[in-house]
């Protein structure tokens, strides 16, 4: 489904400047009028410049795992469209946002939430060590420390 057939609801999230928040029942489209505005933050306007110059600058919350896994594939789509369709001095701008994907920001609201408290524990006042048993991300984490080796002749 491209813009073309989008509701006029659907077209104001997709082209709207900036932030945007979708709320529709299921099967209503929400993937994919955020991932259309993703790309529509990345697209140069009438002046040649576009909301935003990075992959980076732009964050995708949604609640499920699996509209996330969604969103980011469909982004990947999307940007591999506008990439077999631009004009050489633009394809440059799509290869590096095609390159940025990797690390862009596109996560459920808990996996963003998990990271923001990870990368500032001393603002968020939570332990920063994560073999810590109360620390505050104890069974939500998937480090695991590797187990210790048992030394010859230790009785334990």
């Amino acid at each position: 489904m491209t813009e073309g057939a989008s509701t006029s609801e659907q077209l104001a999230a997709i082209r709207v400047q900036g932030s945007a928040a979708v709320r529709a029942g299921a099967g209503a489209g929400k993937t994919r009028v955020l991932s259309e505005h993703f790309l529509h933050l990345l697209r140069p306007g009438a002046d040649g410049v576009p909301p935003v110059e990075q992959v980076s600058e732009i964050l995708a919350i949604t609640f499920t795992e699996k509209a996330a896994s969604e969103m980011k594939t469909k982004i990947r789509e999307l940007v591999a469209q506008e990439l077999a369709r631009s004009s050489a001095p633009e394809r440059a701008r799509w290869e590096r946002a095609r390159r940025e994907l990797l690390g862009a920001q596109i996560s459920t609201i808990h996996a963003f939430c998990h990271r923001v408290v990870r990368e500032n524990p001393v603002e968020a006042r939570v332990d920063p060590d994560p073999c810590d048993p109360y620390c505050a991300f104890r069974g939500v984490c998937r480090y695991q420390e590797p187990p210790l080796a048992e030394e010859e002749g230790e009785d334990g």
